[in-house]
């Protein structure tokens, strides 16, 4: 019955891993919550809601190699010729530590058709969180956190993000990026490095909360930066006392930024 429960130690595996490839996932969401203050920061806790047409989905656990901890979402007699598709649809919620007092080792979520959704947290996370999709969309929703790396080689990356007091860095190939950043009453003055193929990159600082050097170059997009358009490279600055970095760089997208 609907959920099944799982549980790791992060002092022993850093990876959370999930495996579809013997399953047609039609629809699948990681949701990743921050625990309480109750946790002993150390702990990730996983529930798994599935739903299947034809074929009922197995689920496995397993602690591999490479501090992998892997999550196997299987379909017996599952085939990609079944006739009619034999699909399923999935929902893993997945709770962070707050780390408070914890081991700080980082939390990688590892995936490849699902999207990522990370709801908002009231406390920093403290430990580095990796989010790395394939084809799957992340969506953001009012985080905060140290460092934040995020992976992606055809999904989006959408939402907010109210904090990050080290790095954040976003990676992907074909997926577009439109992100809210920051509020005026605690300007970023952390890293932020942007890297994509042919996406596009729009990004709005909310309350001019961007303090610091800008460096944004495109190939064959154009750059905007509020409202005013520039040629295919531009570097600047937003205040003398500059805290902060932001590194954007695109093959073929378009970079529409508000600071």
């Amino acid at each position: 019955a609907n959920p099944e429960r799982f549980s790791f130690d992060t002092s022993t595996s850093t990876i959370f891993r999930v495996n579809t490839d013997e399953a047609r996932v039609r629809r699948g969401e990681i949701r990743i919550f921050q625990q309480n203050v109750n946790g002993d920061g150390k702990t990730v806790d996983i529930e798994v809601y599935t739903g299947a047409t034809g074929i009922t989905p197995k689920i496995e656990s397993s602690s591999i190699g490479g501090g992998i901890f892997e999550l196997k979402i299987s379909q017996i007699g599952f085939s990609i010729f079944n006739i009619p598709p034999r699909c399923m649809k999935s929902q893993i919620n997945v709770y962070l530590p707050q780390q408070i007092g914890g081991t700080l080792a980082p939390n990688t979520i590892q995936v490849k058709n699902q999207d990522i959704t990370m709801v908002g947290n009231d406390i920093p996370y403290q430990q580095d969180i990796n989010l790395i999709t394939s084809d799957g969309d992340v969506k953001l929703n009012g985080i905060r956190a140290q460092t934040l790396n995020i992976r992606t080689d055809d999904g989006d990356i959408v939402g907010s993000i109210t904090s990050i007091s080290n790095e954040l860095n976003i990676l992907t190939d074909d997926g577009d990026l439109s992100l809210i950043l920051g509020n005026a009453q605690t300007p970023f003055t952390s890293k932020f490095t942007i890297t994509t193929d042919d996406g596009d990159v729009e990004l709005k600082f909310d309350g001019n909360s961007f303090s610091g050097n800008y460096s944004i170059r495109t190939n064959d997009g154009s750059i905007q930066i509020d409202n005013t358009r520039f040629g295919n490279q531009v570097v600047g600055a937003t205040s003398i006392n500059n805290g902060g970095d932001l590194k954007i760089i695109t093959d073929n997208g378009d970079v529409d930024i508000k600071l």
